[in-house]
């Protein structure tokens, strides 16, 4: 992508390059199930449309260049061909957050097992017992991992509760 723009519209300058460039790939992604010949002649009659209006934005680029018609074509496919690669590569980059999400919260659990539990877990968790009508077990001996499973415990089995009374 960089290489194509580094040789597309050379004539125009950095600012209207970009402003431009952004636009046509703005566009390109608004329709990628169409293909490039007729992304290319549907941007080209939306340009005219929008110059016979009177509301043309892009003033420096010329439609009726032979130049910027062809480096519009070599855009757009470039474009076209970047999405393609994108949309491939999702699962992948999909997989590797998954991936990422499990061992941080696996690093996590790991940390927490070797600490204490802070006051406000330990408060929470005996109120969970006291409304639960169960007995605590001892505090003392637990981590803030411990902890968390308990009161997790404890939360999926009201949840269960709650679930079995909406049934009857």
């Amino acid at each position: 992508m960089f290489q194509v723009k580094s040789r597309v519209f050379n004539d125009l300058t950095k600012n209207q390059k970009a402003d431009f460039l952004s636009f046509v790939k703005i566009y390109v992604k608004n329709y990628l199930d169409c293909d490039a010949e007729n992304l290319f002649y549907n941007l080209v009659e939306e340009l005219d449309y929008y110059r016979e209006l009177g509301q043309y934005k892009f003033d420096y680029v010329d439609i009726s260049s032979d130049s910027h018609l062809e480096d519009l074509k070599t855009y757009i496919r470039a474009c076209k061909k970047y999405y393609e690669y994108k949309k491939a590569q999702k699962p992948i980059y999909e997989a590797q957050k998954r991936i990422q999400k499990e061992l941080k919260s696996r690093l996590l659990d790991e940390k927490q097992k070797n600490e204490k539990p802070t006051s406000k877990q330990i408060s929470y968790y005996k109120v969970l017992c006291k409304r639960r009508n169960c007995e605590e077990k001892n505090i003392e001996e637990m981590s803030k991992y411990d902890i968390r499973q308990e009161i997790k415990k404890l939360l999926e089995a009201n949840d269960d509760f709650v679930k079995n009374l909406d049934l009857q």
